[in-house]
């Protein structure tokens, strides 16, 4: 007795065609998960800014940050007070990529400051602040200087422990925090955070026009607090000062994200 043949040839070559095709395919929505996204242009100075996100193959982040070009140093306002405050720093908000789904990130500020801001002899040079808000811009622009809200701070597990309160608030910002040994020697780079409504609300590197200009490439390890807020996010573990010479770019970058599956403290590679 003969045995019929199920599939004649063209039909089995046909069927072979399309299963290569959905594995290509397939592979292919999975690669356009990693990549690295830009956010919307900015004009500064003379050049541009803009956010950028770095995923992986499962759309998870390795990096995201501020991209400056070249000619963003050149023609910055140059202000109007001896020392300006945080709050008449002329700002640039930066539009973040759909991918920031996968981080605790909202948007970003670029915050200059001319003539620097108190405290005095400390973060008193021309620098740049970079906001990366883990709130809506709506909801951060209400933040007036006397919100009561500015004082209810978050529990200390979600805090590094080195990290202090500076006294009082930032309209449209919030109280920053920040380690009191960074704030000896000569300032070049430090790193901040901000909380508002007894939560953490920003990371904040700030990075002195000086040391941009020196071409750096520095990466720096951001203290960690004890908990998270949000559980399933990833966060940064270091960020990086860098200025990259191929594409005449200067970059300030959140990197090495871990997932922060149970709210608990995570390890630091080094």
């Amino acid at each position: 007795m003969k045995t019929k043949t199920l599939f004649n040839g063209s039909l089995l070559a046909l069927l072979l065609v399309n299963s290569t095709l959905t594995s290509c395919k397939k592979d292919d929505e999975k690669n356009d998960k990693s990549g690295t996204f830009y956010g919307i242009e900015v004009p500064v100075g003379n050049g541009k800014a803009k956010t950028f996100i770095t995923t992986d193959e499962t759309g998870a982040p390795i990096a995201v940050g501020v991209q400056l070009t070249d000619q963003a140093l050149v023609n910055l306002p140059n202000g109007s007070h001896l020392h300006t405050t945080h709050a008449e720093a002329p700002s640039y908000t930066l539009p973040l990529p759909q991918q920031k789904l996968h981080t605790p990130f909202d948007h970003v500020t670029l915050d200059w400051n001319p003539h620097g801001h108190p405290p005095e002899n400390v973060f008193d040079k021309p620098h740049f602040d970079v906001h990366f808000y883990m709130m809506s811009e709506q909801e951060r622009l209400t933040i007036t200087g006397d919100d009561p809200k500015i004082e209810d701070l978050p529990e200390p597990r979600f805090l590094p422990e080195s990290f202090v309160p500076i006294a009082g608030g930032v309209p449209q910002m919030g109280k920053h925090w920040v380690d009191p040994s960074s704030m000896s020697g000569t300032f070049t780079q430090a790193f901040l955070y901000g909380t508002y409504d007894k939560r953490v609300t920003f990371y904040e590197p700030m990075v002195t026009l000086a040391y941009l200009q020196s071409k750096p490439d520095s990466v720096s390890l951001i203290a960690q607090p004890e908990a998270f807020l949000k559980t399933g996010v990833h966060y940064p573990s270091r960020y990086r000062v860098k200025y990259d010479a191929g594409n005449k770019v200067y970059l300030i970058v959140l990197e090495d994200f871990k997932l922060n599956s149970r709210n608990r403290l995570f390890l630091i590679s080094t």
